[in-house]
Parts: structure tokens; C-alpha cells; sequence
């Protein structure tokens, strides 16, 4: 088809990694908050530096750049609270 035939339609719904950012949003309004809970529990119980397979927040990995190939690599890592004195 040529340029003047083709015609763009416009995009109707939003994206998947919009609807996980309004989850995250308003934890308590989704099922954010009932995931953190049980996520916490068990993270607490693992290592101070843990490899993940995948990131916990999806879109904001994206934002920050990550991508779903080889080579990039996930870490947690646990983070103390307070002063250091």
C-alpha cells in the first residue's frame, strides 16, 4: 500500500506495564499488598545478596532499562536501617 491509502488507527487500550504501575501505585487497593506480605516473610529468611530470576517490578525495570536477554543480571540485596555508629 502507499503512504495516502494507509491509514494509522489509534491505540484503544493501555499497555501491561501501565496496568502494573497502577498497581503499584495504591498497594492496598490491589493485590500488591497480600503479594509484598508474603514476599517479605520469605526474603527475609534468604541471603543479604540473592540472584533473581526475574525483577519484582517489571515496568520499572523497564523504565530503568532492562531487558529480557542474556547478560543482564538481577540482584537483590538487603539494605540496613539506621546509622552505621
Amino acid at each position: 500500500m502507499s503512504e495516502e491509502t494507509q491509514e494509522t488507527r489509534p491505540v484503544n487500550g493501555k499497555s501491561m506495564y501501565s496496568y502494573i504501575a497502577d498497581a503499584w501505585d495504591v498497594p492496598e487497593k490491589s493485590y500488591v499488598k497480600a503479594l509484598n506480605y508474603e514476599r517479605r516473610i520469605k526474603w527475609r529468611k534468604e541471603e543479604n545478596f540473592c540472584r533473581v530470576e526475574k525483577p519484582t517490578r517489571l515496568d520499572r525495570a523497564r523504565a530503568l532499562g532492562y531487558k529480557a536477554k542474556q547478560g543482564y543480571v538481577i540482584v537483590r540485596a538487603r539494605v540496613r536501617k539506621g546509622s552505621f555508629h
